[in-house]
């Protein structure tokens, strides 16, 4: 009688990041002084703390995640401010209105963004070590372009990037990739030849993208501190206590790791690497 033994894979394969909030752009201001801009054109005068503001969840076929923000700003953050200029409350018209401006205001504050401290030499150093370190974009392919000349531009040498917009048809009718769905995860490590999926990584600075990863059967790896900042609960709530209940989030949603930011990223690779070579999976 044949005898199948299990191969253990016991090497990451492949990370699938973000630029924004992640890589480059600690704290995301390209997307909030993008949305402040938007918003200022039509004489309508919004915060940084308003533009930063996350919804709970994405809604409808948003393959971008940009126009749930911009919609979750309009309509549930500053409904007043723009009523009491435009005289009546925000429609979806409107957040389809704002939505076309959205690529050319985030071009503009494009070129000011920076490399997060260590995330270059974290990059060099995981793809010195054989893993592939590719791209999961929430930007369509036209803000694709200009983040990835960024990126280039700050030292990054990345192995792909693909959004949810890219993520082929398989022939259904009407198809789209909507986080947290997998399947732009499975597409990318298509793309790269790399299978079994619990031999790469998902990091991300969403909760959405951290979904996508579990969803996907990888291991999971959020990044706390250089995305969106999350605003303090009350006058009471010190900078540590925020940072725990951000971490306590992700750690809620199953994901495995939570670090400050991508700099640590290398050694929390070592610890899943440890993990996979004992024969544990995600």
């Amino acid at each position: 009688m044949a005898i199948r033994y299990k191969k253990i894979y016991a090497k990451p394969a492949a990370v699938f990041t973000e630029l924004e909030g992640v890589l480059l752009d600690v704290g995301c201001q390209v997307t909030i002084q993008a949305m402040i801009q938007i918003f200022q054109e039509r004489n309508v005068e919004i915060t940084d703390v308003d533009a930063a503001s996350k919804p709970d969840k994405l809604v409808g076929h948003d393959v971008t995640c940009k126009k749930t923000h911009l919609r979750h700003v309009l309509m549930d953050v500053v409904a007043k401010k723009w009523e009491a200029v435009n005289g009546a409350a925000p429609t979806e018209w409107d957040v389809e209105a704002l939505f076309k401006e959205y690529p050319r205001c985030m071009e503009e504050h494009l070129k000011r963004a920076k490399a997060a401290p260590g995330s270059v030499e974290a990059i060099t150093d995981l793809q010195s070590q054989g893993i592939k370190c590719s791209v999961a974009s929430n930007f369509d392919s036209s803000t694709m372009d200009a983040w990835q000349r960024v990126a280039h531009a700050n030292g990054f040498e990345l192995d792909g990037c693909m959004s949810c917009s890219d993520v082929p048809n398989p022939g259904k009718d009407g198809f789209s990739c909507v986080l947290p769905q997998p399947w732009r995860c499975h597409a990318m490590a298509a793309r790269l030849g790399i299978y079994p999926m619990s031999t790469t990584i998902r990091v991300s600075a969403t909760p959405y993208g951290v979904e996508e990863g579990l969803n996907a059967g990888m291991w999971t790896v959020a990044v706390s501190t250089t995305g969106l900042a999350e605003p303090f609960e009350g006058p009471g709530e010190t900078d540590d206590h925020r940072v725990n209940r951000v971490n306590e989030s992700f750690y809620r949603l199953g994901c495995h790791y939570v670090i400050d930011g991508v700099w640590d990223l290398p050694k929390t690779v070592e610890k899943i690497q440890a993990r996979m070579e004992a024969g544990e999976t995600p």
